[in-house]
Protein backbone atom coordinates (compact mmCIF):
# COMPACT_ATOMS: atom_id res chain seq x y z
CA UNK A 1 0.00 0.00 0.00
CA UNK A 2 1.32 3.27 -1.08
CA UNK A 3 1.77 5.97 1.81
CA UNK A 4 1.29 9.48 0.81
CA UNK A 5 4.89 10.89 1.14
CA UNK A 6 6.06 8.04 -0.22
CA UNK A 7 9.65 8.84 -1.75
CA UNK A 8 9.70 12.94 -0.66
CA UNK A 9 12.29 14.54 0.94
CA UNK A 10 11.20 16.78 4.08
CA UNK A 11 12.73 19.25 6.04
CA UNK A 12 11.47 19.74 9.74
CA UNK A 13 13.45 22.21 12.21
CA UNK A 14 13.16 22.06 15.44
CA UNK A 15 12.79 17.94 14.79
CA UNK A 16 15.16 17.46 17.89
CA UNK A 17 11.62 17.32 19.94
CA UNK A 18 8.13 18.14 21.19
CA UNK A 19 5.91 19.30 18.21
CA UNK A 20 8.90 19.17 15.37
CA UNK A 21 9.62 15.45 16.48
CA UNK A 22 6.45 14.23 16.72
CA UNK A 23 5.79 16.04 13.24
CA UNK A 24 9.44 14.41 11.82
CA UNK A 25 8.22 11.02 13.49
CA UNK A 26 4.92 11.36 11.55
CA UNK A 27 6.47 12.50 8.38
CA UNK A 28 8.36 9.12 8.22
CA UNK A 29 5.54 6.92 9.14
CA UNK A 30 3.88 8.48 5.99
CA UNK A 31 6.81 7.21 4.21
CA UNK A 32 9.05 10.55 3.72
CA UNK A 33 12.28 10.93 3.96
CA UNK A 34 13.04 13.41 6.61
CA UNK A 35 15.62 15.69 7.73
CA UNK A 36 15.86 16.47 11.09
CA UNK A 37 17.40 20.01 11.69
CA UNK A 38 18.37 21.27 14.68
CA UNK A 39 20.84 22.95 17.35
CA UNK A 40 21.04 20.04 20.05
CA UNK A 41 22.73 16.88 18.05
CA UNK A 42 22.20 14.32 20.41
CA UNK A 43 18.26 15.15 20.40
CA UNK A 44 18.19 15.62 17.11
CA UNK A 45 20.08 11.91 17.03
CA UNK A 46 17.50 10.39 18.78
CA UNK A 47 14.44 11.45 16.53
CA UNK A 48 16.84 9.87 14.10
CA UNK A 49 16.67 6.73 15.83
CA UNK A 50 13.14 6.86 16.94
CA UNK A 51 12.36 7.16 12.80
CA UNK A 52 14.94 4.43 11.82
CA UNK A 53 13.90 1.88 14.72
CA UNK A 54 9.98 1.90 13.51
CA UNK A 55 11.47 1.30 9.93
CA UNK A 56 11.58 5.12 8.34
CA UNK A 57 14.63 7.13 6.96
CA UNK A 58 16.37 9.71 8.46
CA UNK A 59 18.91 12.08 8.85
CA UNK A 60 20.26 14.71 11.43
CA UNK A 61 21.99 18.02 10.46
CA UNK A 62 23.11 20.57 12.91
CA UNK A 63 21.54 23.87 12.17
CA UNK A 64 20.95 27.23 13.33
CA UNK A 65 18.12 28.42 11.59
CA UNK A 66 19.33 32.50 12.58
CA UNK A 67 22.33 31.61 10.32
CA UNK A 68 21.54 32.07 6.83
CA UNK A 69 24.77 29.88 5.59
CA UNK A 70 23.75 27.11 7.84
CA UNK A 71 20.27 26.76 6.30
CA UNK A 72 21.52 27.27 3.08
CA UNK A 73 23.73 24.19 4.19
CA UNK A 74 21.31 22.38 5.06
CA UNK A 75 19.42 22.76 1.74
CA UNK A 76 22.23 21.83 -0.29
CA UNK A 77 22.86 19.11 1.95
CA UNK A 78 19.34 17.74 1.51
CA UNK A 79 19.57 17.70 -1.66
CA UNK A 80 22.80 15.90 -1.96
CA UNK A 81 21.40 13.08 0.28
CA UNK A 82 17.86 12.89 -1.57
CA UNK A 83 18.14 14.37 -4.62
CA UNK A 84 15.14 16.71 -4.06
CA UNK A 85 13.57 18.59 -1.90
CA UNK A 86 9.40 18.61 -1.27
CA UNK A 87 8.28 20.23 2.06
CA UNK A 88 9.81 22.07 4.88
CA UNK A 89 8.19 22.06 8.23
CA UNK A 90 9.32 25.29 9.74
CA UNK A 91 9.09 24.63 13.53
CA UNK A 92 12.41 25.67 15.23
CA UNK A 93 12.10 28.37 17.86
CA UNK A 94 14.51 31.04 19.67
CA UNK A 95 15.99 29.73 23.15
CA UNK A 96 13.50 29.79 26.00
CA UNK A 97 15.57 32.72 27.45
CA UNK A 98 13.31 34.81 26.31
CA UNK A 99 10.39 33.26 28.30
CA UNK A 100 11.42 35.54 31.65
CA UNK A 101 9.87 38.29 29.76
CA UNK A 102 7.03 36.73 27.80
CA UNK A 103 5.39 39.99 27.10
CA UNK A 104 7.92 42.25 26.40
CA UNK A 105 9.64 39.48 24.12
CA UNK A 106 6.37 37.79 22.48
CA UNK A 107 6.70 40.29 19.24
CA UNK A 108 9.99 39.84 18.60
CA UNK A 109 9.50 35.74 19.11
CA UNK A 110 6.61 36.42 16.54
CA UNK A 111 9.20 38.61 14.41
CA UNK A 112 11.72 36.17 14.26
CA UNK A 113 9.68 32.55 13.62
CA UNK A 114 7.99 34.64 10.63
CA UNK A 115 11.40 35.66 9.32
CA UNK A 116 12.90 32.25 10.23
CA UNK A 117 10.14 30.37 7.85
CA UNK A 118 10.43 33.36 5.10
CA UNK A 119 13.92 33.03 4.76
CA UNK A 120 14.03 29.16 4.60
CA UNK A 121 11.19 29.60 2.20
CA UNK A 122 13.43 32.26 0.34
CA UNK A 123 16.48 29.67 0.31
CA UNK A 124 14.55 26.93 -1.12
CA UNK A 125 12.57 28.88 -3.20
CA UNK A 126 13.05 27.35 -6.94
CA UNK A 127 13.93 23.51 -5.39
CA UNK A 128 11.42 22.75 -3.48
CA UNK A 129 9.13 20.16 -5.52
CA UNK A 130 11.68 19.49 -7.67
CA UNK A 131 13.95 16.26 -7.88
CA UNK A 132 16.51 14.34 -10.03
CA UNK A 133 14.35 11.83 -12.37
Amino acid sequence: MSRRMDGKAVIVTGGSSGIGRATAIAFAREGAQVVIAARRATEGEETVKHIVEAGGEAIFIQTDVTQANEVQALINRTLEQYGRLDAAFNNAELPSILEETVIANACDRVKFQLSQAFEEVHTAKGRIGKHDQ
